[in-house]
């Protein structure tokens, strides 16, 4: 690829949020750029001439697409197509930025038009069914070097960490192709398999996701909003954030909380467990075995938070009389 040519990025899911917001950092900054074969080291080049990007979402939206990127259309940076076809046949490197939940057919639809010695990636919270469906279905002169921002479209780029997993690489220009790609986002770029980033975002989203819905399942039931409530109006900060935390997530897209809690195989388990447990606290609360369901939620707490509980479990539990002060000082 000479210097003055321009890469194609494809997007395929291009009207998603986090599509979206891929493209403007490519169009808005520098992109430092690996030129190969015949050059070995990044170049910094302006981001109008070095990349270029091919867009389609589903068929329907062709209009919506066209009126979205209107400007960088006339701009000549981005050319959109009627489907995954055109997109596949256009770009060194294809994104698919689709839900969890649709990732699947989409490959198995669109793959057969992949580039010759493309790469291509998914932009999927979980990665199981997204590779799996890459090696099944994708020609063996593809790289699958798939990707995730481990963050929202509404936060910067800057600073977050972006996940790069090089499943299979038949050149090895293209994992440093990949990596400079995602330089204009200045994030934190960790190379891991797609089996720890699975196990990743089971341990930190999937089970905390499920918890915090719960919550807001427990508010819709009494029929009262929490900033409304004594137990969370004026009270610990952490209680606050509990439930700004669990209104952003009621707020947020419902496939990206589907996709970690139900199709991540690694979160199965957990939100198994998730379940027994809050099952089995319920029953020891009408049963009113007060110390039993005590020993076991502290038990918990100090597993998690070690000797730093006082804060995080202040007035988790009260009776109606004067508050009874455990010997570890935490108000029980």
């Amino acid at each position: 690829m000479a210097n003055s040519m321009a890469v194609s990025v494809g997007l395929i899911g291009a009207l998603g949020d986090m599509a979206r917001l891929y493209i403007r950092r490519w169009m808005d900054w520098h992109v430092y750029f690996f030129v190969f074969p015949y050059f070995t080291d990044l170049r910094r080049l302006d981001s109008h001439s070095n990349v270029h990007v091919h867009a389609c979402d589903h068929p329907s939206k062709r209009a919506e697409l066209d009126s979205a990127f209107a400007d960088l259309i006339q701009s000549g940076r981005l050319t959109t197509h009627k489907d995954g076809h055109g997109v596949s046949r256009s770009s060194d490197v294809i994104i698919y930025s689709v839900e969890s939940s649709n990732i699947v057919q989409c490959i198995k639809t669109y793959a057969p038009s992949t580039k010759l010695n493309a790469i291509v990636a998914g932009q999927t919270s979980v990665k199981a069914q997204e590779i799996r469906a890459f090696e099944e279905h994708m020609p063996e002169d593809v790289s699958i070097i798939s990707l995730h921002s481990m963050h929202g479209p509404s936060v910067s780029t800057k600073g977050q960490p972006l996940v790069l997993i090089p499943h299979r690489v038949v050149d090895r220009e293209h994992l440093s192709q990949m990596r400079a790609l995602v330089l204009p986002f200045e994030s934190k770029i960790i190379e891991i398999p797609w089996k720890t980033h699975d196990d990743i975002t089971a341990d930190t989203q999937a089970v905390t996701h499920v918890a915090f819905l719960s919550m807001g399942a427990a508010w819709s039931a009494v029929g009262i909003y929490p900033w409304f409530s004594a137990a969370y109006n004026g009270n610990t900060l952490v209680e606050k954030v509990k439930v700004a935390i669990a209104m952003r997530i009621y707020f947020s897209k419902w496939h990206v909380y589907a996709g970690l809690a139900v199709l991540n195989e690694s979160a199965r388990g957990q939100i198994r467990q998730f379940a027994k447990s809050a099952r089995e606290l319920f029953e020891l609360m009408i049963q009113e075995k007060e110390e039993e369901f005590t020993e076991r939620v502290m038990a918990a707490a100090k597993a998690v938070f070690g000797g730093n509980q006082t804060p995080l479990l202040h007035n988790l539990l009260q009776s109606e009389d004067d508050a009874k002060i455990s010997s570890n000082g935490i108000v029980l």
